[in-house]
């Protein structure tokens, strides 16, 4: 094993590293899966332990708080990006942040200056969000709640952030029960073009 040590808040931390072929492959990505899958997890039963306790203006602040996480990653996107068009937000949102971790899989089905068209194939969603509630033994329609407070406000804020003339909608929604995610984005021109 090759061994190598980090400096960590002043302190020095052995980092062990296995060997390539003491690890499979297929393992692993199920293993990242399993760990990306407990932030839906643990969202899920903060926001319902949270509405019982306080009824529904609990979701109003997981509303607001989801708002502020997306808008803040959208602007990390955009301070990452060459500039504000759809072809650099498919690069730093998708190629760079979804697909870095081998528990997502996008197809891009459409990439341009003025239209960018991607989905999250059946079953496949960043952190496996529906799938991971529907495990819990939620409901359809406690799943398209939490799908509600999760990614319809983070997913729209985040490109708000990146760019405000982009136009965002999601017709095809997994925690809707659809089979696919479907995020389809047009970039508003300039007013002088």
């Amino acid at each position: 094993m090759d061994e190598e040590y980090i400096s960590f808040r002043g302190r020095l931390v052995h980092m062990a590293k296995p060997e390539p072929e003491l690890v499979d492959e297929i393992e692993l990505k199920d293993l990242v899966r399993r760990a990306n899958s407990r932030t839906a997890q643990m969202f899920a039963t903060l926001v319902l332990a949270f509405r019982e306790e306080f009824g529904d203006k609990a979701l109003d602040v997981a509303q607001k708080a989801m708002y502020e996480y997306g808008y803040n990653a959208g602007k990390a996107d955009r301070a990452r990006a060459k500039n504000g068009g759809l072809k650099e937000y498919f690069r730093v949102h998708v190629l760079e942040g979804l697909l870095r971790s081998p528990a997502n899989d996008v197809a891009m089905d459409e990439v341009s200056d003025t239209k960018l068209v991607y989905h999250c194939p059946p079953g496949q969603c960043p952190n496996r969000i529906p799938m991971v509630w529907q495990e819990m033994g939620l409901d359809d329609e406690t799943v398209e709640m939490l799908g509600t407070v999760y990614c319809l406000t983070a997913d729209p804020a985040n490109r708000e952030a990146f760019n405000p003339k982009i136009v965002y909608k999601q017709d095809l929604w997994q925690p809707r029960g659809d089979p696919i995610c479907e995020m389809y984005h047009t970039l508003e021109p300039d007013e002088d073009e």
